[in-house]
């Protein structure tokens, strides 16, 4: 499920920059005997001096601070590691259990239909079907002052009664902000599919 959200400044990298400045050598020369005439020094105009930007951080320009970052990648992938992870003898109950604290309302109720379809919990009873999942976030997709997409590699260990397979999803996880730096999951998509822009859930 999707929620429009607005969309945001992107983000912008730090430009650090070096000078560096050869060393010269001035040689005095002995000056002549004095024959009446008085010499005077030229004097040197002052080289002016080189001024430049401070570059910014890029932490700075991005409408999340770096811990809320932080937070919202990590929930994005233990999210989806709980959302990969399940076992044929495992109601759908004690599955949603675990999704429940950390996903919108609009979510669960998403995933409670899903799960409690009877089809999938015949297949999975009949075949022993267990699943151990493992998630990593590789890219961050959109971000904005209240919610981040995220792109996240979901790897599952399958095993059934016919084997034992590996399967790979790429996956879109949308994070919104609910409180200064808590978050929840408000959608999650395959990547090709998933939420691609207008992450500011709080417009509505």
């Amino acid at each position: 499920m999707r929620r429009p959200e607005r969309s945001f400044p992107g983000r912008a990298l730090a430009i650090t920059t070096s000078l560096s400045a050869s060393l010269l050598t001035a040689c005095a020369l002995r000056p002549p005997v004095n024959d009446g005439h008085t010499t005077t020094p030229s004097s040197a105009s002052p080289t002016p001096a080189t001024t430049g930007a401070t570059p910014a951080k890029v932490t700075d320009l991005l409408p999340l601070t770096h811990h809320q970052l932080n937070a919202a990648i990590r929930l994005a992938a233990d999210f989806t590691t709980a959302y990969g992870s399940h076992r044929y003898d495992q109601s759908a109950q004690a599955y949603l259990a675990r999704l429940r604290p950390i996903t919108t309302p609009e979510l669960y109720a998403a995933l409670a239909r899903a799960a409690s379809t009877p089809s999938i919990q015949t297949q999975r009873t009949r075949d022993h079907e267990t699943a151990t999942a493992h998630a990593t976030a590789t890219k961050i997709r959109t971000i904005g002052p209240s919610s981040l997409i995220v792109l996240v590699d979901l790897h599952q260990d399958i095993t059934t009664t016919a084997g034992r397979h590996q399967r790979t999803q790429h996956l879109a996880v949308t994070t919104i902000k609910t409180g200064q730096n808590d978050w929840d999951i408000h959608d999650i998509q395959p990547a090709n599919a998933g939420n691609a822009g207008d992450t500011d859930a709080s417009a509505e």
